[in-house]
């Protein structure tokens, strides 16, 4: 009796710490979830926009502008990666071809989806050698 007291103890015990350290490990990640998924739904919008060939100008100045901001705060959002010249290049990657869709802004759905295409394929680039 005194064996099966200790086991479902140990066992409730564990999982208690289980819970605090996997909600430690959330909360750490939370920053750079953060700015990936507004990231992510600006993207999104611009893409949406396309297909659904509605794209009016201030709209999509709009999606890049959030686009712009955000792409300047993911070395702060990953630190980790501070001091990674591969990852400061993919970001300033990154950073370019928000500036050239900004610069001049494609006034045509047609003339925007490659430009988002680009976009795209920066964000793919990195994930695939940083995710």
């Amino acid at each position: 009796m005194r064996s099966l007291i200790l086991l479902v103890l140990g066992i409730a015990i564990g999982a208690i710490a289980a819970l605090q350290v996997s909600t430690a490990w959330r909360q750490r990640d939370a920053y750079p979830r953060g700015v990936m998924a507004v990231m992510q739904h600006h993207l999104g919008a611009l893409h949406q926009a396309v297909v659904a060939k509605q794209c009016p100008l201030a709209q999509s100045a709009l999606h890049l502008d959030w686009l712009q901001r955000m792409a300047g705060t993911i070395p702060d959002a990953l630190p980790q990666y501070g001091h990674d010249a591969h990852f400061q290049d993919f970001v300033h990657r990154l950073q370019g071809e928000i500036r050239r869709t900004q610069s001049p802004l494609p006034g045509t759905c047609g003339a925007l989806e490659p430009r988002i295409r680009a976009i795209g394929g920066a964000c793919e680039a990195c994930h695939a050698e940083y995710r």
